[in-house]
């Protein structure tokens, strides 16, 4: 049953507002999972500079809620020539001779297929913009620093404390996405002593 484990809801808390943590609360919304997603900053700040997507980073994407690639597809332009959407990586040698007569062109060392309108970038912020949009009103909650994380006994629940002093529980550490490597550490080897 979708968003469900034994019968019970379960419930998701992910840390942090970037382009995974809101890619995975929408794909975990579409299946009926409880999410919440907490935020140090107090708003919606988004900084960053240009991303690009594969066409495998976008199917997976679709896989997840195909609202992500409509969102990413709104803000993005793809590389290439429109006449053929085909598109490629390529390497070449830039510092041998050039390989014909014309002095710029450099000797192509490997090709690999990048798929239908190949990379489709944009701006970090605008990409997490559009994602912001579809998250359901509550599910994001401001102003929450993570300081700790601690189960409440019998793996069944998680604890999370904030820099605020607020705290609030979740379903098994293993369903947190948890973007810091002092969480990661924390949460994937089960050593520390909950301190971040």
């Amino acid at each position: 049953m979708p968003g469900k484990i034994n019968g019970e809801t379960l419930d998701v808390a992910i840390i942090g507002q970037g382009i995974i943590g809101l890619t995975l609360a929408l794909g975990l919304i579409k299946r009926g999972v409880n999410v919440k997603v907490y935020e140090q900053a107090s708003s919606l700040r988004v900084t960053g500079a240009g991303v690009a997507f594969t066409a495998n980073a976008i199917q997976c994407m679709n896989l997840l809620d195909p609202q992500i690639v409509d969102a990413l597809r709104s803000v993005a332009t793809s590389n290439g020539d429109p006449a053929n959407p085909n598109d490629y990586l390529r390497w070449v040698d830039g510092y041998s001779s050039p390989a014909g007569d014309d002095p710029l062109e450099e000797k192509l060392l490997f090709k690999l297929y990048a798929g239908t309108k190949g990379f489709e970038g944009c701006h970090r912020a605008h990409f997490v913009e559009a994602l912001a949009a579809l998250v359901p009103e509550g599910v994001v909650h401001y102003s929450k620093r993570l300081d700790k994380i601690y189960e409440t006994g019998g793996g069944e629940k998680v604890v999370l404390s904030f820099h605020d002093g607020t705290t609030a529980s979740a379903d098994a550490g293993k369903f947190f996405t948890l973007l810091g490597l002092n969480c990661q550490s924390q949460v994937l080897t089960g050593k520390g002593s909950g301190r971040l």
